[in-house]
């Protein structure tokens, strides 16, 4: 019974720390924030709540994606090109949390979850982009969304 309540409480954390990132994007966003003071806020979340660099990026995109989700949009090529706007805006705060391939790779895989999740809004975008979001070399990153 101990080991169902640990997990269920590393759950609640996970849910937690990623509604707090939210509201911090959020809060950047709509503030016009300075990138940098973000990362400084995430980080203290990321610490407090004893995450990795990869939970802070998957919860980045996600709120990055529910913003494009909530911005007005009639089709899925608007919706596409509102997610392309958000994530080219804050691509640098993303960045931060993706020194490498493997983050990167979690982040796809955030973002398949988020479109298990939310199939009927957000499965255009990752039928339409999910292979724009693969790492590129030289220096990889998932920034290059097609509108």
């Amino acid at each position: 019974d101990s080991d169902n309540d640990d997990v269920e409480d590393i759950k609640d954390d996970s849910v937690y720390f990623e509604k707090e990132v939210e509201a911090t994007f959020l809060r950047a966003v709509h503030e016009n924030v300075k990138e940098d003071h973000v990362i400084l806020e995430v980080n203290s979340l990321r610490l407090s709540y004893n995450m990795t660099s990869a939970d802070c990026a998957g919860a980045l995109f996600y709120s990055m994606m529910k913003l494009a989700l909530d911005t007005p949009h009639s089709s899925a090529s608007e919706l596409s090109r509102n997610a392309a706007n958000v994530i080219t805006t804050w691509q640098k705060l993303l960045k931060y949390y993706l020194p490498s391939l493997d983050e990167e790779i979690e982040v796809i895989l955030k973002f398949e979850e988020i479109c298990l999740e939310s199939a009927k809004e957000f499965s255009p975008l990752f039928v339409q982009n999910g292979f724009c979001l693969l790492p590129c070399p030289p220096h990889s990153f998932l920034v290059k969304m097609r509108l």
